[in-house]
C-alpha cells in the first residue's frame, strides 16, 4: 500500500508540473513584431510547421521544440538552413533567440 501511495504521489506531482508548463503558454499560434516600420508575422502550427510573413512575402519553415529550446529549418533557393536557439513566453510576449539574435513578438489578437 505504501508503494501505491508513493507512485500515486509521484504521478500527481508529474501531472501538476505538466499543467504548469501548459499554463505558461504554447508557442503555437500567430506572433507579430515591427521591424523597420513593417509588420512581421511568425506563425507556428501545431504540426511543427510554420511561416514568417512580411510585406506579401512568406517563408515556410519546420520547427521542433524541446523544453525552452527550438530548432527551425527552412529551405531557400535549394539550400537548407537551420537555426537553433531558445524561447520564453511571458503572457502575450514571445522572446525568441536564434543564433544569438533576440526578437520580441506579441501574440496576435
Amino acid at each position: 500500500m505504501k508503494m501505491f501511495k508513493r507512485v500515486f504521489a509521484l504521478a500527481l506531482v508529474l501531472a501538476m508540473s505538466l499543467s504548469l508548463v501548459a499554463c505558461s503558454g504554447s508557442i503555437e499560434g500567430e506572433w507579430v513584431m515591427e521591424e523597420d516600420g513593417k509588420e512581421v508575422t511568425y506563425e507556428f502550427g501545431d504540426d511543427g510547421k510554420g511561416s514568417v510573413k512580411q510585406g506579401g512575402v512568406s517563408i515556410e519553415f519546420e520547427y521542433e521544440v524541446d523544453g525552452d529550446e527550438i530548432t527551425m529549418s527552412m529551405e531557400m533557393f535549394g539550400e537548407k538552413a537551420d537555426a537553433k536557439g531558445t524561447f520564453e513566453i511571458d503572457g502575450d510576449t514571445l522572446t525568441l533567440t536564434l543564433d544569438d539574435e533576440t526578437v520580441e513578438l506579441k501574440r496576435a489578437e
